[in-house]
């Protein structure tokens, strides 16, 4: 997943994420936001990605500034059959940067059975707006 929490969030508040995101993410990729909100640079993503290794010290986890910089590092080392999870700030930003690495967006929850499985809750108002590739070419 591409995680993220605004600057301007309690410690606990971002704690909180990073935990969820600890055990509901194989692989952590955290987006450090362009506008920090009052914290210094790399001062969220680091409380973010220490939570998530006290909670699971091998995780992976590591930190990009930026959506496109977070979104190349994911795509860049996609496996077969891997989902790519990205909280986003600006979609018409991310879905520029996907037609441009040549993503095929899944507009169609059952697209999903391609990976084995369809995410819980996927419906097709949230499966138009996710930011989800099929194929990069």
């Amino acid at each position: 997943g591409i995680i993220s929490a605004p600057g301007d969030r309690s410690d606990e508040m971002i704690r909180a994420s990073a935990k969820a995101a600890a055990v509901g993410f194989d692989r952590i990729i955290i987006r450090e936001d362009l506008d920090l909100r009052g914290r210094k640079p790399g001062e969220t993503a680091h409380l973010l990605c220490d939570t998530i290794h006290q909670i699971d010290p091998k995780k992976s986890c590591e930190t990009h500034l930026g959506e496109n910089a977070a979104l190349y590092a994911a795509i860049s080392t996609i496996q077969k059959r891997e989902v790519i999870f990205f909280f986003y700030d600006d979609l018409d930003r991310i879905r520029f940067r996907l037609l441009e690495l040549g993503a095929v967006p899944v507009t169609d929850p059952a697209e999903f059975s391609l990976l084995g499985s369809s995410p819980a809750g996927m419906t097709n108002s949230s499966a138009e707006s996710a930011a989800t590739v099929r194929e990069v070419g």
